[in-house]
């Protein structure tokens, strides 16, 4: 009977402890994935990382020994930084600031009346920054209300910020708010991108010597501005094309050719006297507003743009290049198309056949109102212009103007 008794009280001992055993194990792992959760979702897209509890602790687990594990963690490195000193907004000179987001759009579209004289970009490419790749976007609020936006554009393998967007609402502009908003940017990028020692952009006013003093032109552009109709865009083309048979120039024996390969363009751009031979502004191609140096790590960045690109191809070395941007939706007259070709060399014949070639690929997608921007080399404008005279649909919407090229240390 004793004997008994001891054995029964000896299995529920073991039971008992065995049980805690368990008990504490559970509640171990349950520690752990609840600290985990608390880490950016985007942590785990990359790798999942299992990590083991501190044996040294009383309770079995140490949180402070995770999380130097996670910021030595050379993956985490970057998102750690994020989650740890990133605040959700910042407040500075009365304004609050804020990383934009895709339900800001509507208050953006409210202080973006006659930006860029009706080109504005924005309203068709807002919800796409929103999830570009290198892409910055910073809102500034006074109270409630949206006042200013600015953007930047990480590029050259992270070296280069390329600032883009800018916009004040319009009771507010004159008042120096971009000065402030650009300043904040400024500080955020060095801040959140050390590796950043450039700030580009590109303009299409000559602002003056005083506020170009800041700066480093490295080059200017020519641009020929179109305006024309759906209805008489095919007879424009059409009458380029005569002309280009009348004056023999269809027959030169420099051909343009499409370029569609990746490798074949790389090949092409990374020639290594490509920049002097087409003389490319500031050793860089412009694609719609955006400088690029002719590195590999932006290949990335001209491919997401479905660019449509014609080459020189009479063998050799080129003398000529082009591209342009598919036609996309501006607000310019209660809602038109935007075209843009950019044309890099100096042969007439060939900035001629460049441009045909161009509008002709795109003649079938044009509806309604379109507005052509051609930017060039100084040397080519009086002759695209001329060439492209004498059409009663399709005519010169803006005299001479020019794209500005600028840089500045950051």
């Amino acid at each position: 009977m004793i004997i008994g008794t001891i054995l029964s009280l000896f299995i529920l001992t073991i039971l008992f402890y065995l049980c805690r055993k368990t008990s504490c194990r559970r509640r171990k792992s349950f520690e752990i994935r609840t600290h985990l959760t608390d880490l950016p979702a985007e942590t785990f897209a990359e790798e999942s990382v299992d990590v083991p509890a501190s044996q040294n602790s009383p309770n079995g687990f140490d949180r402070s020994k995770l999380y130097a594990k996670i910021k030595k963690d050379l993956l985490y490195g970057r998102l750690w930084k994020s989650y740890q000193g990133q605040p959700k907004s910042w407040t500075q000179d009365g304004l609050t600031f804020y990383l934009a987001k895709p339900e800001d759009y509507d208050d953006v579209m409210a202080i973006s009346q006659d930006i860029y004289g009706g080109n504005d970009y924005l309203p068709h490419r807002y919800h796409y920054w929103m999830t570009e790749p290198g892409r910055v976007v910073i809102i500034a609020r006074r109270g409630k209300k949206l006042v200013a936006l600015e953007s930047g554009l990480l590029v050259d393998g992270g070296e280069t910020v390329i600032a883009e967007g800018l916009r004040v609402c319009p009771k507010e502009r004159g008042w120096g708010l971009s000065g402030v908003i650009l300043r904040f940017v400024d500080g955020y990028i060095k801040k959140v991108y050390p590796n950043v020692k450039t700030k580009r952009l590109t303009r299409g006013d000559d602002p003056g010597p005083e506020k170009l003093r800041k700066f480093t032109l490295l080059a200017r552009r020519s641009v020929l501005s179109l305006l024309g109709d759906s209805e008489g865009f095919n007879s424009f083309v059409s009458g380029l094309q005569e002309k280009l048979v009348v004056s023999d120039e269809t027959n030169s024996s420099r051909p343009l050719v499409p370029v569609k390969d990746l490798d074949a363009l790389k090949a092409f751009l990374f020639d290594s006297d490509l920049s002097s031979r087409l003389q490319l502004p500031g050793g860089a191609i412009i694609q719609d507003w955006e400088p690029l140096k002719l590195m590999e790590s932006n290949l990335h960045i001209l491919a997401r743009r479905n660019l449509t690109w014609f080459v020189d191809g009479s063998g050799g070395k080129p003398l000529f290049m082009s591209f342009h941007t598919p036609p996309y939706p501006i607000p310019y007259n209660g809602g038109s198309l935007c075209f843009n070709i950019d044309l890099y060399g100096m042969e007439t014949t060939l900035a001629k056949k460049a441009l045909t070639t161009h509008l002709n690929s795109v003649k079938s997608e044009i509806q309604g109102l379109v507005l052509v921007h051609i930017y060039m080399h100084q040397t080519l404008w009086k002759d695209l212009k001329q060439f492209c005279e004498g059409h009663d649909t399709v005519k010169q919407s803006k005299n001479f103007w020019e794209q500005l090229f600028l840089e500045k240390e950051l």
